[in-house]
């Protein structure tokens, strides 16, 4: 049966009434019918009509009774986000001979209902749903790989089997200085290579006190399976620590080596390496907004993160290297605590506040604002002179964020490079937050050397990033989408349709982005941005991502978390493998990892952690 618009669903709020007249169009309150109801938000629709309260945040216009949704190459840029609060309606509308609405994505904000309609007589919406909505009758199917309005992102050549890049390669960078991925430099920089002017980077932990129970400091594991993290196979053996270093790796120990030291019977448990973490945030307080990690004041916040760091070192990560720091010298206070041993945790690099511009944060609370590139090299001097170890770019969008999705980009080319070189010429490395294809092309053209997730990432970037496999690292945190999909809610926390929606898509293409990259020898190390209420400390899941998602073997997953552990943390020869003359980070797991990968998600599972030397924990099976 025909119904009004005006039923108090569309106009909840007494909005005035629009009387233009538009081609194509309906006017508010004339005769529909309404074939369906849905709830979750619609974005990209062009040709549509949408009555309702519409905000805006981003430029803070609330209150539209009346908007045209146009797409982005229209003379008006349209909102960002198309949002009701509880208890409103939105309305599209389509006339019989308008152009129907192109609706391949579906998922912002979300939203109470959305009312599809169709004029009396007229021809419904036709509408391109996610998979919750399937159940509706005469709805096609959804296309994972359509993208939001905007979107720059292509399918590549390793989703659709094709042969040749379905992106061109760019032959100048943003500005506009010649460009040769295949041997890319810049300002004289040879990018396939680490900067020569960035130093080893200082990881020692104080030896003052790291007795445990024998004259000598030395402690031996007997009859373990020796997973040393050269590529070997594991074997059974004994290895002898004495004082921070691994002494002996291999045969059975003499009478003699095992004189004065504390033995431990292995009973062919796995003896390994310590693990990395690459994306690490000490200071994330496991709190329910992106908006409230500063919640805490100083003083608590200062605890907190002292305790993230042993809660690390409790899941066998004896390498940290932080992705950002909630307040600038967090970070560097705990790695000063942890290296004086005045508190327990992981060798540390430290990091400072992320950077961005104004309008291209993630977090506020979390961000210095720099606008220019004097701004920027101002930030990294003020890191560098603390101390700090590496700085971070956030250079791309999130898809939780109402006013920055991931595919959007935040950094003009002139500032991300200007900060790289100031960085680098004051021996700090950088990092950055990069969903999108274009920042991560930025951060190849101007010496980024980590890149944060790298979703989103074409043919001809993809190129690049294996041309500078040898300097660059990637931590994709797969697990920060992946959990707020699958356990959010099971810890009391509602994701909006929407959001499921475009991590949904997200993490399809991220996964087989980072299985390409894994095939072309690229470094993809763990670390999972956790922090949240939904990822909170402890919950540790990369490796099992790695296996059972990216598709590496365990061995291959193992090796991301401690040879190229030792390669981020600049000590490859002294952290991430058991072999003499490392430091005694070791981990002995009650089971075989090799087997099952789980076991290095769950810290009951470790009997023995060791760090520089010293037990920090032991239970004797």
């Amino acid at each position: 049966m025909p119904r009004r618009c005006v039923s108090g669903v569309a106009n909840p709020r007494g909005f005035r009434r629009s009387t233009r007249k538009s081609a194509g169009h309906l006017r508010f309150g004339e005769n529909i019918e309404v074939i369906g109801r849905i709830v979750f938000n619609l974005r990209g629709c062009r040709e549509a009509l949408a009555i309702s309260a519409i905000g805006y945040r981003r430029k803070s216009l609330h209150a539209r009774d009346h908007c045209q949704i146009h797409p982005r190459s229209h003379e008006r840029e349209p909102p960002d986000n198309i949002w009701c609060s509880s208890g409103e309606g939105l309305c599209f509308f389509h006339s019989p001979g308008a152009p129907e609405p192109s609706c391949k994505y579906a998922g912002l904000r979300s939203i109470s209902a959305l009312w599809v309609v169709r004029e009396a007589g007229g021809s419904p919406l036709t509408l391109l749903l996610p998979p919750p909505f399937m159940s509706l009758a005469g709805v096609l199917k959804f296309d994972q790989t359509a993208g939001p309005p905007g979107s720059r992102w292509v399918p590549p050549k390793w989703m659709t089997q094709g042969t040749e890049n379905s992106t061109p390669t760019p032959t100048t960078n943003g500005l506009g200085q010649p460009w040769d991925p295949k041997k890319p430099v810049f300002n004289g920089v040879d990018l396939t290579k680490p900067d020569p002017r960035l130093p080893v980077p200082g990881i020692t932990i104080s030896t003052e006190q790291y007795m445990v129970g024998s004259s000598n400091a030395s402690v031996a594991f007997v009859n373990v399976n020796i997973l040393d993290s050269t590529g070997k196979q594991p074997y059974i053996g004994d290895v002898l620590v004495s004082g921070a270093e691994i002494a002996h790796v291999g045969g059975k120990l003499s009478t003699k080596q095992l004189d004065g030291a504390r033995v431990i019977e292995g009973n062919e448990r796995t003896l390994m390496s310590g693990m990395v973490d690459a994306h690490a945030h000490f200071s994330w307080t496991n709190a329910p907004s992106l908006d409230s990690i500063t919640d805490l004041p100083l003083e608590e916040h200062a605890i907190f993160t002292a305790q993230s760091a042993q809660t690390f070192l409790d899941c066998g990560y004896t390498m940290c290297f932080g992705a950002a720091s909630a307040r600038d010298r967090l970070d560097l206070a705990v790695k000063k605590a942890i290296q004086n041993r005045t508190i327990p945790g992981p060798r540390f690099l430290a990091n400072g506040r992320e950077m961005a511009p104004a309008d291209g944060s993630l977090i506020p609370g979390i961000t210095r604002f720099v606008e220019s590139k004097e701004d920027i090299i101002a930030a990294v001097n003020d890191l560098a002179d603390m101390g700090i170890d590496q700085c971070k770019l956030s250079m791309s969008g999130e898809e939780m964020l109402e006013h920055l999705r991931a595919e959007q980009s935040t950094f003009p080319d002139e500032m991300v490079a200007a900060g790289v070189e100031a960085a680098h010429a004051r021996g700090m490395r950088v990092c950055s937050h990069a969903r999108s294809d274009a920042a991560v092309l930025q951060c190849l053209q101007y010496g980024v050397d980590m890149i944060y997730h790298a979703s989103f990432i074409s043919d001809a970037t993809m190129d690049a990033l294996e041309a500078q496999k040898e300097r660059v690292f990637v931590a994709p945190a797969l697990n920060f989408p992946i959990a707020t999909l699958e356990d959010a809610e099971k810890l009391g926390y509602t994701v909006p349709k929407s959001d499921i929606v475009a991590y949904e898509r997200e993490v399809e293409i991220a996964v087989q982005g980072l299985k390409e990259m894994h095939k072309r020898g690229i470094r993809v190390l763990p670390g999972g941005d956790y922090g949240f209420a939904w990822t909170p400390h402890g919950t540790y899941h990369d490796l099992e991502h790695f296996v059972n998602r990216l598709g590496m073997s365990p061995m291959d997953a193992i090796l991301t978390a401690t040879a190229y552990g030792g390669v981020l943390m600049g000590h490859p020869d002294k952290l991430g493998k058991v072999v003499p003359g490392a430091f005694a980070d070791l981990l002995l797991v009650n089971g075989n990892p090799l087997e099952d990968i789980s076991l290095l998600s769950h810290k009951e599972n470790l009997d023995v952690i060791m760090i520089n030397g010293r037990l920090h924990k032991f239970h004797q099976a």
